[in-house]
């Protein structure tokens, strides 16, 4: 009684198979562009699982210009305010992100979040679940959501223009406004 639907946004579905299929997808992606830099640093790395945490900044720095170029949605609006733009703020944002992935992710890519294993769960839900992705995401690709909508029967998958943060790229648009709509 307590929830009447789960709307799910570009969410983990099960750890391994998320960060396998970006990983092949980047490679992909890389070979297209001649991109050796990338095409190197991935290979240096190796296909994922990784037990070294200094892995995922070098994943980032190479997911993250494909991830912008493939970017069709508009930028979200963000100004920081005042109190917050400040280099001692800004310092505090930096280390509390390395506190998150530390905590999050564990220092040898063996935290909790990467344990998350959502068809493990089952696939039964007493409440409808929508799930939203955005057609160009690269850190969660949309084959996972198709398939995480296959396992799970009264779910709905929905493609929308954009990336990884679609969801807050448009006010009244993206998933809030999908969520909205129905």
């Amino acid at each position: 009684d307590l929830f009447h639907a789960y709307v799910g946004h570009s969410q983990i579905v099960e750890w391994g198979a998320n960060i396998a299929a970006t990983y092949e997808r980047l490679l992909e992606r890389a070979h297209a562009a001649g991109d050796q830099t990338s095409i190197d640093t991935l290979n240096e790395m190796g296909a994922p699982p990784w037990s070294r945490a200094a892995n995922w900044p070098r994943f980032r720095r190479v997911y993250g210009p494909y991830q912008r170029a493939a970017t069709t949605a508009p930028a979200a609006p963000v100004t920081l305010s005042a109190e917050y733009a400040s280099e001692e703020e800004q310092t505090r944002y930096s280390e509390a992100e390395d506190f998150s992935f530390e905590h999050l992710w564990g220092l040898t890519l063996s935290g909790p979040l990467t344990e998350v294993d959502l068809p493990a769960l089952g696939a039964e839900f007493d409440v409808p679940i929508f799930i939203v992705q955005g057609d160009q995401d690269f850190l969660i690709p949309p084959t996972i959501a198709a398939e995480h909508g296959r396992i799970v029967p009264q779910s709905e998958v929905e493609l929308i223009p954009g990336d990884h943060f679609m969801a807050f790229a448009r006010a009244g648009g993206g998933a809030s406004g999908a969520a909205n709509e129905g």
